[in-house]
Parts: C-alpha cells; structure tokens; sequence
C-alpha cells in the first residue's frame, strides 16, 4: 500500500502529538453508491467530483455475453472453450468487423476470460465489473490492484483508474492521496487523463507505437528535463508555422511529440538490449551491424521529436535519466524470442505503417519528408525484427516454432483499442480512428503474411521471403 509523503508527515505530526486515533481524512464526502441496471450494490462509489472509488470486493456474474465461435472465422486462435485453459471462465467467442487478418474473411476466434470474485484473479489484480467504468467488455474483468477496497487506504479512498495511452488500455486500483496531481480527468490538460500509476497523476492519451523498452512488461522511458541539446535542427518554416498554432493546438502538439520523443528515446536502449542478445546467441555479423545501425536511427528520430516537441511549447526539453538497472536482458533464445515478439516483430511493423500515414496526411512538405523518412527507417527496423526471428527459429531453436506462432496469434488477436484523443492530420496527428483503421490494414496485409514467410507453413512466405531476406 502507497502511503505519500503528506500522509507520512500526517502520522508522524498526529503521532508526536498523541493523536494517532483521529481517524482517516474523508476525500470523498456524501459518495454516491454505484447500482447496476437490476438496482444491486456494485460495491463502488462516485465521489462528488466524479471520482470512482472501491467500497467493497462483491461477488460478481462472470458469464461472458459474447457469442461463441462458430468454427468459420476467417483466423481462429481458439476453436471451443475447452481450448481457452489460460484464467477462470474462458470462452471461446468469436468477433466480427473487428479484426482484419484475412484478406477476405475479417472474423476471428479468441480466447476471453472473465471473474467472479477476486480469487479468479492473480494475487496482484482484483475483479472489476462492467459499468463501472467503461472495460470495453460487458463482461467482468481482472485489474492491477495496490487496494483491494477503502479500507485499504490511510486516506480511506481506493480509487478505480482507466488509462488508453492509445495503444492500449489499462486499469487498476490504487490508493488516492491529498496531494495526488489529479483525481479526474477534468483535472488534466488537453489530451490527457488522470491515471493511477505509481501515483494518481495526468498522463498523456497518445501514444506512437514502436518498438519499446519493456521492462517486466511494462515500457519504460526518461523523464523529461529542461535541456536544448536533444533537439535537433527543425525547418524554419516548419518552426514558424508552429509558432503561429493557437496555444491549446500547440498543447496537444507538445504532448503527442514528447511522448514520441520519449519513446524514440527509450528505444536506443532495447537496440541496445537486443544487440547484446545477438551477441549472446552468437548472430551472424549483418544482424549485428542492423541492430547498431538502428539504434543511431532512434537517435535522430528522437532529436527530431524533442525538436517539435520544444518548438510547440517555446521551451527547450529533452530526456532525463532513463532508469535501466532492472533492465538487464534475457539472453536465452526463449528470453529473446519472447522479446523480439513484444516488443519489435508487430510493434515496428505498425509503426511503419502509421508513420508513413502521417506522412502522407499533413500538409506540411518539410514535416512529409521527416515522417517518411523516419518510416523508411521504421521499415528497416521492422524487416531486422522479422529475420532475426526467422534466424533464431531456424538455426538457433527450431524447436520454439510453435511457440513463436501462438505468441504472434496472441499478441495480433489483442485487436486495437480506440480511445478518445485528438486527431489532427494536417500536422501529422492521427486520432485513434484513423489510427486503428492503419493498423488493422498492417495487420492483415503485411503482419500476417510475414509470420508465415518468418515462420514458414504458408504460400505468403513466397511473397514476402525476399523483403525479409534483403536489408531494406
């Protein structure tokens, strides 16, 4: 359990003064209790300012309303229920307009799982109904939990938090604070939200999906800090037209380019991971040079972010110390082809696809031509991605062929989120509309057949082979 610094100060004040008995600060005054449709107790309230907390863990109905699969999807990871064997209540449903993985037949088969109470769920999560807030499901789903109800909380508030970066949504439970940045999204900026992280703080909804420094599953960059050096020379015309964008146009800029600059950033140091995994598994010499290679490509493309991103705010910013001491890289061939799946195989793939979209939707020249040219390194980095797997998978482990498959599957049938966000395509901007449209486009048309031409056991590998094989 979080306890922040005012709280600490709180008890160790009440405490020298012989008070420690005066009971939890009330944040949440008058809270309404949340119902369901039929009138039942959720075992949630909603403060006076909108803010969502856990009063009680309640038994939930953990029945999942989607329809099963029919067994004439289009791509099918699951074919019945018995095959969803990963958590509690699995089923095996199927979706429609969805996913696009076929060239003809946009349905697929997967694996959903649902919760009754929280021991359906892992010893860190809790059970969250529908309703409460929007899941994306209409069913009962598990969450990271730091709280399990109010009881919980030195300030008597365990709230419920929902976060979509726009590659993804996410939700928790976690102590709230007096001091806490926000506890709504009405207490944030223009194309942020209030998510409960290591603390309840505004985070940004947009998110460039890449290849990211995971750490334990979770992307890891630098702060940002006050500094010129990150940012690289910027088009004058490009800078002046920026100038001239009314402030809360130039707040969302701000906000979308640091994000990517931070990631840009962060990037340099997964290269950097993946080449000591190369040399661990002893790669051939070009995958080597590739992997050095695109790691001087994220620099110029972060130098290039942190330019905009300081042009839209008049202010200088660039990276802080990127935390990598529990970073160390798995060096296992199992380790590392788990990793080249997470975080580069589909990640860079959609990157490439979404960067060269952006490209072709704004309409300033000199801004088209550093978003293609950033594309065109995305695509290289995308294409390393692809033949190291096919190299380990063939010559290192034929063995994890399988496995490789299903962790492609899996990560592929997890679909795209949409999200509320901004979308402003003239400067570059897509929103999670036009987003989402770009990625499933990637996935069925180059994800896919790159598996089988990675992977093997399909006619798409003979049309997809050579780009794998070429250093493009």
């Amino acid at each position: 359990m979080r306890r922040s610094s005012l709280t600490l100060l709180r008890l160790a004040l009440l405490g020298a003064l012989g008070a420690c008995d005066l009971g939890k600060p009330d944040l949440c005054p008058d809270g309404e209790s949340l119902l369901f449709a039929d009138g039942s107790a959720s075992g949630y309230e909603r403060c006076a300012d909108g803010a969502i907390n856990r009063v009680e863990a309640m038994a939930v109905d953990p029945t999942i309303t989607a329809e099963a699969c029919a067994g004439t999807e289009g791509f099918r990871a699951c074919e019945t229920d018995s095959d969803c064997t990963d958590g509690p209540h699995g089923k095996c449903i199927t979706g429609v307009d969805d996913y696009s993985y076929g060239t003809e037949d946009p349905t697929i088969c997967g694996c959903e799982y649902s919760c009754a109470t929280d021991a359906d769920c892992a010893s860190t999560q809790a059970c969250v109904p529908p309703g409460v807030v929007d899941t994306y499901q209409d069913w009962p789903v598990c969450v990271t939990a730091a709280c399990t109800d109010n009881a919980d909380c030195d300030s008597g508030e365990c709230g419920l938090g929902a976060y979509d970066s726009g590659c993804g949504l996410q939700l928790g439970l976690e102590c709230r604070e007096a001091d806490d940045d926000c506890r709504v999204r009405e207490d944030c900026g223009v194309a942020e939200t209030c998510w409960d992280g290591d603390a309840w703080a505004c985070g940004s909804v947009d998110c460039a999906i890449g290849r990211p420094l995971l750490v334990a599953g979770v992307g890891r960059t630098a702060p940002p800090t006050a500094r010129g050096d990150w940012a690289g020379a910027l088009d004058a015309a490009t800078a002046h037209r920026l100038a001239a964008l009314p402030a809360d146009t130039r707040h969302v800029l701000a906000t979308h380019w640091g994000c990517i600059a931070a990631l840009e950033h962060a990037s340099v140091g997964s290269f950097a991971r993946f080449t000591l995994q190369l040399l661990a598994l002893g790669a051939p010499p070009e995958l080597l040079a590739a992997a050095q290679a695109a790691a001087a490509d994220e620099v110029r493309h972060a130098r290039f972010a942190y330019a905009m991103a300081s042009a839209c705010q008049d202010t200088p910013v660039g990276p802080g110390r990127l935390a990598l001491g529990d970073a160390a890289p798995g060096l296992d061939p199992r380790a590392v082809m788990h990793a080249l799946v997470a975080e580069a195989c589909i990640g860079e793939t959609l990157g490439a696809a979404e960067v060269a979209a952006a490209a072709d939707a704004t309409t300033d020249p000199a801004l088209a031509e550093a978003l293609r040219a950033i594309a065109a390194d995305e695509t290289r980095h995308a294409a390393l991605a692809w033949r190291a797997l096919r190299w380990i998978v063939t010559d290192v482990a034929p063995e994890l062929r399988d496995e490789a498959r299903a962790a492609l599957q899996a990560g592929m049938a997890r679909g795209v989120d949409v999200a509320p966000g901004p979308h402003l395509p003239e400067e570059g901007l897509l929103g999670p509309v036009e987003r989402a449209r770009v990625h499933r486009a990637a996935l069925a048309t180059v994800v896919v057949p790159c598996i089988e031409a990675a992977l093997g056991g399909s006619a798409a590998a003979a049309h997809t082979g050579a780009a794998l094989t070429a250093d493009a």
